[in-house]
């Protein structure tokens, strides 16, 4: 899919987020990251937490045209909402620190370093 400048700068986009019978519509500027763990997702807003059942590689493909990078087999994070990007971690706004995977640290980097030209 290609990389289109005006996907990633509609902060009005939203995504469905579904656990069982409830249905949230989450504006997906709002979302701080998401975390996996065995097939669930955690989706961190300043709000709250929700919690979804899938992989996180597909929530990962809705969100990556909309200022998200993955930076760890467990880990995407809303680029918006990164304080700063070290060798082996990101810290976030909140002073929540994730870890940056070996395999991720280069991509991840350089996709980092592509959006906020952006912003």
């Amino acid at each position: 899919m290609p990389f289109f400048m005006e996907e990633i700068m509609d902060t009005n986009e939203t995504i469905t987020l579904k656990w069982k019978n409830l249905r949230w519509r989450v504006a997906k500027s709002d979302i701080i990251y998401a975390e996996s763990y065995a097939r669930h997702v955690t989706v961190h807003t300043a709000e709250r937490n929700y919690e979804v059942v899938g992989k996180l590689s597909d929530f990962y493909r809705e969100l990556e045209n909309s200022g998200f990078v993955r930076i760890h087999q467990s880990f995407i994070v809303n680029i918006r909402h990164i304080k700063c990007f070290s060798y082996d971690s990101v810290t976030l706004k909140d002073s929540t620190v994730l870890p940056v995977s070996e395999r991720k640290k280069a991509s991840a980097r350089a996709k980092v370093d592509e959006l906020n030209s952006l912003f």
